[in-house]
Formats: C-alpha cells, structure tokens, sequence
C-alpha cells in the first residue's frame, strides 16, 4: 500500500494507465490514518484464496452490501 499510495499521490491520484484511482477517497483517509501510527504494515493478499480471515472479509463486506439494499 505505502508504495502505490505514493506513487498515486506523485501522479495525481491516477494509475499507471492514467485513468483515476479507484475509491480514491478512501485510499487518502486510509493513507492519512497510517500516518498516524509507526507500526502498521501491509500485506497484500489474494482473493478467494482460502486465507481465512480474508474469506471472512469477504463475507461481511457481502453481508453489509446485502443489508444496504
């Protein structure tokens, strides 16, 4: 995260591709919120993949998007 925030940021919050950084906003309060702290570090982590707590993510994003409509 740290290295694509800031490479965003240089580029006017837009990709490599130039096109705008999807949730732009919440990538800046997040940005922002991490900056606060010294020791917050970022793992990415695939998708769908069978990592627990990343399924379980999943699951309660799906359940609030769900509940929103």
């Amino acid at each position: 995260m740290n290295s694509w925030v800031k490479g965003w940021i240089k580029k006017g919050w837009k990709t490599a591709g130039g096109k705008p950084v999807k949730n732009q906003e919440l990538w800046m309060r997040l940005n922002e919120l991490a900056g606060r702290q010294q020791a917050i570090s970022f793992n990415k982590v695939k998708g769908h993949h069978g990592v627990e707590l990343n399924e379980r993510a999943d699951a309660l994003a799906n359940l609030g998007m769900d509940e929103a409509q």
